[in-house]
């Protein structure tokens, strides 16, 4: 029978043909998010823990991009954040996949 839990996911994971059995479980992710509407955008902090490891992700949700920029970068330097550019957050998990190989 199928180790997986009854709800969406595997109701579309058997729609496509998939052998539910034949998947394994490699971890997990938890993502929280905090919103907060601010004068330059949507504001979003996300803490991720992933393989008893936690970090954070702050996003800024603009209609124009150039302007979005301008204004998250001066918001950074005005509260002393460095930018980091970083993998998105499943690409870090499975980079702890990896790792235990």
């Amino acid at each position: 029978s199928c180790h997986f839990p009854d709800n969406a996911i595997k109701s579309l994971i058997v729609e496509q043909g998939v052998d539910c059995n034949q998947l394994k479980n490699l971890g997990h992710l938890t993502t929280v998010r905090r919103e907060k509407e601010t004068p330059i955008g949507l504001m979003a902090l996300d803490k991720n823990n992933y393989a008893g490891r936690i970090d954070y992700e702050l996003e800024l949700e603009v209609e124009n991009a150039d302007k979005g920029k301008t204004d998250f970068e001066t918001f950074l330097l005005e509260n002393d954040i460095d930018l980091k550019y970083a993998k998105s957050k499943v690409a870090r998990f499975c980079s702890t996949l990896k790792q235990k190989d």
